[in-house]
């Protein structure tokens, strides 16, 4: 992960000083995406709404 995360640094800055493009997300984001929220606001509020009340 540090070795993937400095090389992507390098080529960004290579990038910028050249003019060019780079890949934006890091290698780990790539091989383990984030699951996507399905859950609706109201939903979410009463999941927060019933964590508070537990405290």
């Amino acid at each position: 992960m540090y070795v993937t995360d400095a090389l992507k640094l390098i080529a960004e800055n290579t990038a910028k000083y050249a003019g060019g493009g780079y890949i934006q997300k890091r290698y780990v984001d790539v091989i383990t995406p984030q699951k996507e929220e399905t859950r609706t606001p109201e939903e979410v509020t009463s999941h927060m709404l019933k964590k508070l009340r537990g405290r």
